[in-house]
């Protein structure tokens, strides 16, 4: 009986890595005191985020960290490159260019389970909050990894089977990742790291140096395949 689980897993996970789907990703880090020093650049900043939103360039967005005490953001950007992603947005935020931006990085996410199509969850509410799972592997992690593969892969199929992993895949390039990230549907950092880094062969086994757990709380855009008009008040 357990073989047939696990085979049937192994296939569920197959099927779903073939039709992998790559988003960019954009990262900022904010200074100190960032939700009073935003306020004269933010009527700027909202209407650039209306612009790529209302034309389905930008996914969601919203902060990370804690809503009363933000330390970064985070975009979800359907572009075709870091390139395009930096040209669209980067050079033009006029957060960045008034140093409210300690730091941005742009990411390669590539989708290997799950989607952004109302599975999961069904829909919704304002502020929608999310944790991000992020895996930082070794250098070698494809070759470290492979006894361990497969234990990885089913526990990930479980999760996303029970509606706690929206999303999950490779972050970096596709040819060279350095690790994964996991979007989870869960209450709390801890029950993110209960259910998943407490349990993923790959961390005691060295193939993950570190792993890092941020709450994402969109006020932006949507993870269930709708596209909702931009908020007035956000």
């Amino acid at each position: 009986m357990r073989g047939a689980v696990l085979r049937a897993t192994l296939y569920f996970l197959m099927t779903v890595t073939s039709v992998a789907t790559a988003y960019y990703i954009l990262q900022y880090a904010y200074v100190s005191g960032y939700l009073e020093k935003r306020k004269p650049y933010r009527p700027g900043h909202l209407a650039l985020l209306k612009e790529y939103y209302d034309q389905d360039v930008i996914v969601a967005s919203g902060l990370t960290g804690r809503p009363t005490s933000p330390y970064g953001s985070m975009f979800l950007f359907n572009v075709t490159s870091g390139e395009a992603l930096k040209k669209l947005w980067v050079n033009h935020d006029p957060y960045i260019a008034n140093n409210l931006v300690t730091k941005w990085q742009i990411f390669e996410w590539t989708i290997g389970i799950g989607a952004f199509n109302g599975t999961h969850p069904a829909g919704l509410i304002y502020p929608a909050t999310y944790y991000l799972l992020e895996l930082e592997a070794v250098s070698n992690f494809l070759k470290v990894r492979q006894p361990y593969q497969m234990a990885h892969r089913a526990l990930v199929a479980r999760l996303y089977n029970q509606h706690v992993i929206v999303a999950a895949g490779e972050l970096g390039r596709p040819t060279s990742p350095y690790g994964g990230l996991q979007l989870m549907n869960v209450t709390s950092g801890e029950e993110a790291k209960k259910l998943f880094v407490d349990k993923d062969p790959y961390v005691p086994h060295g193939v993950v140096k570190k792993s890092t757990i941020l709450q994402w709380t969109l006020s932006v855009g949507a993870l269930n395949g709708t596209h909702p008009s931009f908020p007035t008040s956000s």
